[in-house]
């Protein structure tokens, strides 16, 4: 991305990078190396931590938030696959149809 020019990227939230805890602080530590910045709308606390005039505790306090929410992200999508594999493991048990549907292609 260097090569592009781009100092700044902004995204409505982190979790629009990734929802995986590991992939999305790897993301965040290339950009970051490239020199370009993310600049999230919804955690728009984060812009306020990137006024902290010492560099070293800007990245130390960034780093904590980002891994707090990272990890929160990553639950979050662990909670949802592992409450839609229950759902569709009742559904089977009940003799449900679990969305099994063909649609018709227009020819």
């Amino acid at each position: 991305m260097k090569n592009m020019n781009i100092n700044t990227i902004i995204v409505d939230s982190l979790d629009r990078i990734a929802r995986n805890y590991d992939y999305l602080l790897e993301e965040l530590e290339l950009l970051r190396k490239e020199g370009i910045q993310v600049i999230p709308i919804r955690e728009e606390f984060l812009n306020s931590i990137l006024q902290i005039p010492d560099r070293s505790l800007r990245e130390f306090i960034y780093d904590i938030i980002v891994r707090a929410l990272a990890f929160g992200y990553h639950k979050y999508v662990e909670s949802v696959k592992e409450k839609t594999k229950t759902g569709l493991e009742r559904a089977k048990r009940e003799g449900e149809e679990a969305w099994e549907t063909t649609i018709p292609l227009p020819h």
